[in-house]
């Protein structure tokens, strides 16, 4: 496709609405290339800028890679559509994303995964260990929320909610991963690093042999520097963004 595309002016949303969506899409193909999707399931959502009280999520039935910043859907937290919307939305994504952000004013952006290494991580009565650069960016920084079933549950909205607390993510018990981020770069880039720490720990605890674990102080400090830094994660979307604008500029549509 021609890298020349240009968006139709004409779309019912603001300028930064539509830049969200943009970024939403960039993130959703490389997520896709990555192979940490679930076929056409799983979220990646975020706040609406001007509109705080709703958020985007990606549509039920539609797979990561063929995602475009119009196919999101605009929900309220009441899970109400707003506004016109292409597609239908998966009951687990408004029960999950909802929670996330009556919760936490906070937070920009969502992404939920069911990857190998955190699912293996969220089985393990242990939880999260500090073994490597990546986990010890996490370290007392993730909560933990006990299976209940399917996501579909409005009073389970309550419970994962107060289990997120004010931390940077969630492990939904036998389930997945839940991480957040204060822009859609940062839930990126934290998703990122705590699969890859998740999966390594499960590398690592499969040797059988003992681990040399991160140290209170070290973890402390990893957590402070990663903390000093908090536009860190934006170089890395707009990497995304020039990369998928020569490859298939479609996704801004």
């Amino acid at each position: 496709m021609s890298a020349q595309l240009q968006i139709p002016p004409s779309f019912p949303w603001s300028a930064a609405e539509q830049q969200t969506r943009e970024d939403l899409a960039a993130v959703a193909r490389s997520l896709a290339e990555l192979g940490w999707t679930k076929l056409v399931f799983n979220h990646i959502t975020a706040r609406v800028p001007d509109q705080p009280d709703a958020f985007l999520v990606n549509p039920a039935g539609v797979f990561y890679d063929q995602l475009r910043a119009s196919d999101f859907v605009k929900l309220d937290l009441d899970g109400n559509p707003v506004g016109p919307n292409r597609w239908t939305f998966g009951r687990a994504s408004f029960v999950i994303h909802s929670a996330v952000y009556a919760a936490r004013p906070d937070v920009v952006a969502t992404i939920h995964t069911h990857t190998d290494g955190g699912t293996v991580v969220s089985a393990l009565q242990e939880g999260l260990l500090p073994l490597t650069l990546e986990g010890a960016q996490f370290y007392s920084r993730v909560g933990y929320h006990d299976f209940e079933g399917m996501a579909h549950d409005i009073d389970e909205r309550q419970r994962i909610g107060a289990d997120l607390g004010d931390h940077a993510a969630l492990f939904l018990r036998n389930h997945g991963l839940v991480v957040t981020g204060s822009t859609i770069a940062e839930a990126f880039h934290r998703n990122y690093n705590l699969e890859y720490a998740c999966r390594i720990q499960a590398q690592a605890l499969a040797t059988g042999r003992p681990l040399n674990l991160i140290s209170h102080e070290a973890a402390t400090k990893t957590v402070a520097q990663v903390k000093a830094n908090p536009a860190r994660s934006e170089p890395l979307l707009a990497a995304i963004h020039r990369r998928l604008s020569q490859i298939d500029p479609s996704y801004k549509l």
